[in-house]
């Protein structure tokens, strides 16, 4: 937790700026203290949505990095149940954020949400490769 959360954290404060200062404002015409009470509440919803599918994803991504030393789905292939069950969460967790939204409905995410979501995850799955290299290198094993 203290070599890994730190990572983790890191993107999750990523994701709420990213969100909350340009995917939204693009999104829904303004920043959020601008818009009229209708714009905020779709402003609320994307933003919602953003900040749900990006944790889900990273975090069912980390599950194959710390399971092996070697690099995940380069030098390492976990079990097709494992694969099968990640994958299932990550499309679960997007639909769910996708079409059924957050109290004020669902709201689509933009391309530009995608974008910076495939930079976060690459930045993401490389940075936790790093740390798991210095963890093992202090600790002698990953787990």
């Amino acid at each position: 937790m203290l070599w890994f959360g730190p990572v983790s954290s890191v993107f999750d404060i990523a994701t709420y700026l990213v969100m909350f200062f340009a995917v939204c404002p693009q999104a829904t015409g303004g920043a959020y203290g601008v818009l009229d009470p209708g714009r905020q509440l779709a402003f609320a919803a994307l933003f919602q949505a953003g900040w749900f599918v990006e944790p889900q994803l990273t975090r069912s991504l980390v599950v194959h990095s710390l399971r092996t030393r070697k690099m995940p789905f380069i030098q390492s292939h976990a079990s097709l149940p494992v694969f099968l069950l990640t994958g299932a969460g990550i499309l679960v967790s997007t639909c769910l954020a996708l079409f059924l939204g957050f109290g004020n409905g669902p709201q689509p995410l933009p391309l530009s949400y995608f974008a910076f979501l495939l930079a976060a995850v690459t930045a993401y799955s490389l940075l936790v490769g790093v740390v798991k290299k210095l963890f093992v290198r202090k600790y002698g094993e990953l787990i």
